[in-house]
């Protein structure tokens, strides 16, 4: 039997301008968005039932659709593998199935999978993407930023695109508010500067960029609610800065 979760792993955002047939697609995955911290008409409570107040980010207001997505485990690796096959039941190993994800498919039709990940970023996952670049440190204050390509040759300007300006490990003592902040602000950053390069240098090219953003799941487990609501209203200038940038862009 599925586990019954009470909040979302992950939420998908829907910027915008974000994803039809024939066009680009940005798919942004926030790990420990709660819907019912975020949704009109849901409210979280404490284990005796009394409400906790949510959290609003202006996105959500911008958003063309909602959905909610239940996954059979609370865990970031499921949670991605349901997302990239549209199965609810999938784990890890269901992404090396032959031909099972929507990265399969989309390249089929001449798709460039390319994915800015900070966790999620499992072998199975990695091996589903055109070029990748991930943490494979999983940690805010000390990062570990990783390059990789699958054997394909990407257009000119990609690779330094995905390699410029990667994260760093922080000083000791640094104050854990800003390392969650810069660590959100970094996938979603690149992932708008990919989209504009992706527009301007390559119009005919087609891809799916997969965005996974961790520091608010982090500032939960971390530091609590407090830190989490810190976190989640800290996601605005990100997204609203990529979602310009895909409305610009005509990606959807």
């Amino acid at each position: 039997m599925r586990n019954a979760i009470p909040v979302l792993l992950l939420t998908i955002l829907l910027l915008p301008a974000c994803c039809h047939a024939e066009k680009s697609g940005v798919l942004v995955i926030v790990d420990g968005l709660g819907s019912s911290y975020i949704f009109p008409g849901r409210a979280p409570t404490y284990i005796d039932g009394s409400p906790i107040e949510g959290v609003h980010p202006d996105i959500v207001d911008q958003a063309s659709a909602r959905y909610e997505l239940w996954v059979p485990t609370p865990e970031t690796e499921s949670g991605n593998a349901v997302i990239a096959t549209g199965y609810s039941g999938a784990s890890e190993d269901t992404l090396s199935f032959y031909d099972a994800t929507i990265f399969d498919a989309l390249r089929k039709e001449g798709y460039l999978c390319l994915a800015i990940m900070e966790t999620g970023d499992t072998a199975a996952m990695i091996a589903e993407q055109d070029a990748i670049i991930d943490d494979q440190g999983n940690s805010a204050l000390t990062p570990e930023i990783d390059f990789s390509t699958n054997g394909v040759a990407l257009p000119a300007g990609i690779e330094g695109l995905l390699r410029e300006n990667p994260l760093t490990p922080l000083p000791s003592g640094t104050d854990h508010g800003y390392a969650y902040q810069r660590y959100d602000d970094w996938p979603l950053d690149k992932a708008a500067k990919l989209v504009q390069y992706m527009n301007a240098s390559c119009p005919g090219q087609r891809y799916l960029l997969t965005v996974n953003v961790a520091g608010t799941d982090m500032a939960a487990h971390a530091e609590g609610y407090d830190s989490y609501c810190r976190a989640v209203s800290g996601l605005d200038a990100g997204l609203l800065s990529l979602a310009g940038a895909c409305r610009s862009a005509g990606v959807v």
